[in-house]
């Protein structure tokens, strides 16, 4: 393993038995290319120049994440763009962990004696869960949309929990992969990965023709990739106290 920069920014470079670089930020920030066994490292760093602006951002997400409160702690979580209280109850004798909705927001229930990490985890579990079923939910409607729009045809897709990315595509398996977490962000952002991925059907890089591919199908995808640049809620002011719990004997 070697070790190259993109700006300042250390880069672990591994050669494996792939086709092409692939480039990823960890979730706790570290940056790790793969790349082709016949490849220079010239190559290798060429890549990292041409990327150094994408993995900049990509890094300071990440750290944004590590260093802001957790919901439990803010006793608010992001949904849709908006902010949904979030009440912690600690129940003795509870086995699962639970997310419940009521008309104040949501509870999350848990079962009492648990350390503040375990908490955060059993928190993130839940609220992981959530946005993928939200996506499920939404995903289908949008997906038959766009198909028609740009003419295409998804032969599958899923939805999963990345950190690093919004959504990819397989233009040869015709199969495209969203982001769990944009259930945290407006429709709107949902709505433009949908038709930033179709739109990978007809054009895999991302030239000029590909992102007036994806104008023409979307007129307001400029709007909601600048969206996806900002925290998911911005709407308003948190309203409740931090960490609030309530434990039931």
């Amino acid at each position: 393993m070697r070790t190259l920069y993109a700006g300042t920014i250390p880069v672990e470079v591994t050669r494996k038995r792939v086709r092409n670089f692939n480039l990823r930020v960890r979730a706790d920030g570290t940056v790790a290319l793969s790349m082709p066994q016949r490849a220079t490292l010239a190559a290798a760093q060429d890549m990292l120049d041409r990327h150094t602006r994408w993995l900049e951002e990509r890094v300071r997400r990440c750290e944004a994440a590590r260093t802001a409160p957790h919901a439990l702690e803010r006793g608010w979580f992001a949904l849709w763009g908006k902010k949904r209280p979030l009440l912690l109850v600690e129940e003795a004798g509870r086995k699962r962990t639970r997310l419940m909705e009521n008309e104040r927001g949501f509870v999350l229930m848990v079962g009492a004696g648990h350390t503040s990490d375990e908490l955060r985890e059993q928190c993130d579990h839940a609220l992981d869960a959530r946005y993928r079923a939200e996506v499920r939910a939404a995903a289908p409607a949008l997906i038959a949309r766009y198909e028609e729009i740009l003419g295409v045809d998804v032969g599958g897709w899923s939805v999963r929990n990345m950190r690093t990315r919004w959504g990819s595509c397989t233009p040869g398996k015709a199969t495209i992969r969203l982001s769990a977490q944009l259930a945290a962000y407006p429709p709107a952002c949902l709505e433009y990965v949908v038709a930033h991925e179709l739109a990978h059907m007809l054009e895999r890089n991302h030239t000029p023709r590909f992102y007036g591919i994806v104008r023409t199908a979307m007129p307001g995808a400029d709007a909601a990739r600048a969206r996806l640049r900002q925290p998911p809620a911005v709407d308003e002011q948190p309203k409740r106290s931090p960490y609030l719990v309530y434990r039931e004997q």
